[in-house]
């Protein structure tokens, strides 16, 4: 195998290593297999540097990690092994369930022409879906209703501005903070209000015809733009935000200048948690931001897939590579009482596995959110009869007792706030969302005129973005970086990416 080791420290026990620890031992045990490691590196652009080396000189380790890139350079050379028979036949219930609880979307990323040639790690659903925070406090002292539509998200943003919700006097609260980038982030970008208006820019969609386009170029995108272009005319939008950087947005809600922002369930940890730590009177809450109360949440959802597991052409064992994930599910997820290393402390990292190919359940952050609600309710667990991921319920149980001391408590003890606060907070409109829409790009690799007009026509989009939004070129300027953008190699890499879809 290869490994790229990290800059990190394993907390291996004294007399372990890299090569040869309780997790290798075991599994080598099980499986009657030696492991070994023929190159490791420190880091992660060394070790895609060595990568790169391996397959360019066909030098192959047989079993290794790779990015979606690479993944799809291989299976086009012929470098790796199929393996849908052999996870259909090999992959324990366990893992293949693991497997089901993005509905699927890590498979289905992974397959070509009907085949898939690695497993991959799993993403994390809504982890980054666009909310609306905002200080509940103010709004209740300014009576307004929760923005959870644009005309009440410009109503409330307008009185915070205005009306002095932090009573001091002082006219110096600021509206929506946003950063420079501000449709390619996960915390304070404006990605609710292009979602809220079915636009997805960077994302690969489908119009209306089902023909795939790219979505910063659609109708949706120039409509989206135009709200926020009034937004900010208005003075709603903080007017700085194109030159600030995600550290200097962060700091005017940690300042408590701002109290409302776009950004993901886990905001509890930063910047709220300075928030509240300046200002303990500070009581946030997240709403989903959709055009009418019965509609659809569009939820933006990250790439299904990360590291992927593959197997060099030829080799004899393919099976060995499911075997091993096998028993690291069971370890890590089924049955911790077999975990060597269960309970150390500090905890060994789990790079210190044979394959650290970080599974988990995609539902996982959905799933602790619903058991921490039952526990802080005082529902007792019986989980001899609990039919949910059981390796949850530690985790679950330790942020439910945190929730229970209350916010008052957990605003006394600022670094205890941002987890309970996200796991119950934040993640509670996207539980409670009946009607919610999970937007997947429909693809993720890389066609040969991207290679080498991507980093411009990303340029071209950033600069007509931003401009349009300040207002220092017309809405319509829209049309023209359309034009520019397929003229300067778009509507050739339009064609590719349909044509690889195929």
């Amino acid at each position: 195998m290869a490994k790229s080791e990290g800059d990190i420290n394993l907390n291996l026990p004294e007399g372990d290593t890299l090569n040869d620890n309780a997790w290798t031992r075991f599994i080598e045990e099980k499986l009657q297999a030696d492991l070994n490691y023929v190159w490791t590196v420190k880091g992660g652009d060394p070790y895609t540097q060595k990568l790169k080396l391996a397959i360019a000189s066909n030098d192959l380790p047989d079993m290794f990690l790779v990015g979606f890139d690479e993944y799809l350079e291989l299976i086009k050379n012929d470098m790796i092994e199929d393996l849908t028979d052999t996870y259909k036949i090999y992959a324990s219930d366990g893992l293949k369930e693991m497997y089901t609880t993005d509905g699927g979307k890590a498979l289905e990323t992974l397959d070509v022409d009907g085949k898939i040639y690695g497993i991959s790690s799993m993403s994390t659903i809504d982890n980054n879906s666009a909310e609306v925070w905002v200080r509940q406090d103010w709004l209740d002292k300014l009576n307004l209703e929760a923005p959870t539509n644009l005309e009440r998200l410009k109503k409330v943003t307008k009185a915070f501005i205005e009306q002095d919700p932090d009573g001091n006097g002082k006219k110096d609260t600021v509206g929506i903070p946003g950063q420079s980038t501000f449709f390619k982030a996960d915390m304070l970008s404006f990605d609710a209000i292009f979602n809220q208006n079915q636009s997805f820019p960077g994302y690969w969609i489908k119009d209306k015809s089902g023909e795939v386009v790219y979505g910063s170029t659609t109708p949706e995108t120039k409509e989206a733009l135009r709200i926020l272009r009034d937004m900010y005319a208005e003075g709603l939008i903080n007017k700085e935000f194109g030159a600030m950087k995600s550290d200097q947005a962060s700091q005017l809600i940690a300042s408590n200048k701002s109290g409302i922002f776009f950004g993901s369930w886990w905001a509890g940890w930063s910047p709220l948690s300075d928030s509240v730590k300046n200002d303990p009177s500070a009581v946030w809450r997240a709403y989903t931001l959709k055009q009418s109360e019965d509609g659809p949440y569009y939820a933006k959802q990250e790439r299904p897939i990360g590291n992927i597991l593959v197997v060099k052409k030829g080799f004899s064992h393919p099976e060995a590579a499911i075997k091993i994930l096998n028993w690291e599910v069971q370890m890590q997820y089924e049955d911790q009482s077999i975990d060597p290393y269960k309970g150390a402390s500090p905890p060994v990292h789990d790079n210190a596995l044979p394959i650290n190919l970080q599974l988990w359940r995609a539902d996982s952050v959905l799933k602790l959110h619903e058991l921490v609600v039952k526990l802080s309710a005082g529902e007792k667990l019986d989980e001899a009869t609990y039919d949910g991921p059981k390796y949850l319920i530690e985790d679950a149980t330790k942020v439910a007792e945190l929730w229970t001391k209350g916010e008052d408590w957990l605003k006394q003890n600022s670094d205890k706030y941002g987890e309970p606060l996200s796991r119950v907070i934040g993640v509670q409109p996207l539980v409670a969302e009946k009607n919610i829409r999970r937007v997947y790009s429909e693809f993720y690799g890389k066609t040969k005129t991207m290679e080498k007009k991507w980093v411009n026509l990303s340029k071209l989009e950033d600069t007509a973005f931003m401009q349009i939004v300040l207002g220092n070129k017309p809405l319509d300027y829209f049309d023209q970086f359309v034009e520019e953008w397929n003229k300067q190699g778009g509507s050739q890499i339009t064609e590719e990416v349909r044509e690889q879809l195929k």
